[in-house]
């Protein structure tokens, strides 16, 4: 394995999905994309995007998106870590879309709720985008 995308919103539970993002890159030798997906939500009132120029708001919020994985990028070690980006669209989709982009092995994101399988699992799940067993 030598490439993991960390998937982190900002949440209080993106310390512990890094923490653990970065056990696993300890442990295999892969080095850490943080990543973030900005989608424009629909609750903004349109008279507020309205008072942007076009994609402005996007933009602000990718800067701010940025600045906070950077910040949360001081906890990786130097030798584990590979930047950050952030993507625009449903997380989902930006999500996989990065992974493509940046030939990840690994995905590490976290959950958002705490379902009957939340308790089974727990709330940090790895999902494997690569056969590559390196």
């Amino acid at each position: 394995m030598k490439r993991i995308l960390v998937a982190l919103d900002g949440s209080p539970r993106a310390a512990t999905v890094l923490a653990q993002a970065v056990a696993v890159a300890q442990s295999t030798g892969a080095r850490l994309r943080l990543y973030r997906a900005v989608p424009i939500q629909p609750e903004i009132p349109w008279d507020m995007i309205r008072q942007f120029p076009p994609g402005g708001l996007q933009e602000l919020l990718a800067q701010h998106a940025r600045a906070d994985l950077e910040e949360r990028a001081r906890e990786v070690p130097a030798e584990r870590f590979d930047g950050v980006a952030t993507g625009a669209g449903s997380a989902w989709r930006a999500i996989c879309e990065a992974a493509r982009d940046y030939d990840a092995d690994l995905i590490v994101i976290g959950s958002h709720g705490y379902q009957a399988l939340d308790h089974l699992l727990g709330t940090t799940c790895l999902l494997y985008t690569s056969d590559a067993a390196d």
